[in-house]
């Protein structure tokens, strides 16, 4: 088992719940928690060589959490986790919330045992959500009272509005893309059995590809650009 102490950088850490899991059949409960125990979530996504997830890791039956580094990526990996879930447990979605910040312990392997700030707020966060599914919030604006951070709010609350109504068929595709495939690709693999690429291209159409893809590139050249949130401590201090 690795310990890193002051991790450096800024990461970002997720920390959810699942929704309605209690309603899934026995068989899908034991399914989700093999997924989750098994770790197979990095394999979800085609992400940057630099991109280092730890987790998820489950805890208190349907909470998890996950650590990544660089922070940027958070939210899609949280957008990715939401698809993965929604088509492969029919009903089933998760709450996602975001920290951005430092942290002062991770242990590799036993990521909801860390530490620091991005952990204090992302825990928080998930605390404070009532009508929502997918929060971020930043250390150096964790009330999100700067232009900057209420940009942030108000793109991922538009965001996580489209990736709630998604229907399961329009999760597949997104999640297909996500991968790395064309349309064509996903259409040849798709579950239970191949269907043309331009149904492919509607249910991307009705889940808003183009937009969400849009929005997840603003958000991570927001993030990713750390220094220009030192305005923030004017609110927060």
């Amino acid at each position: 088992m690795g310990t890193i102490k002051n991790p450096v950088g800024v990461w970002g850490i997720l920390t959810g719940d699942i929704v309605r899991s209690s309603h899934l059949p026995e068989n899908d409960r034991g399914k989700l928690q093999d997924f989750f125990y098994r770790g197979h979530f990095s394999s979800l996504g085609v992400f940057p060589r630099e991109v280092k997830i730890y987790g998820p890791q489950i805890f208190r039956g349907d909470s998890w959490q996950i650590a990544v580094t660089p922070a940027k990526y958070s939210l899609m990996i949280g957008i990715t986790l939401r698809a993965y879930l929604k088509c492969n447990f029919v009903g089933t979605d998760t709450r996602v919330a975001i920290g951005i910040g430092q942290l002062t312990l991770l242990i590799e392997e036993f990521v909801s045992a860390g530490l620091g700030p991005a952990y204090t707020l992302s825990g928080n966060t998930l605390d404070q959500m009532v009508d929502s599914r997918m929060l971020l919030r930043t250390q150096k604006d964790y009330s999100a009272q700067t232009t900057t951070g209420k940009s942030i709010d108000i793109i991922v609350r538009y965001m996580d509005n489209f990736v709630t109504n998604w229907t399961p068929a329009q999760a597949q595709a997104m999640l297909g893309v996500f991968q790395g495939f064309n349309q064509e690709q996903v259409a040849a693999n798709w579950k239970p059995e191949p269907i043309t690429q331009q149904a492919i291209s509607r249910h991307l159409k009705a889940a808003n590809l183009k937009l969400v893809y849009e929005s997840l590139q603003f958000i991570e050249s927001l993030v990713e650009d750390w220094e220009h949130l030192e305005e923030a401590k004017n609110y927060d201090s």
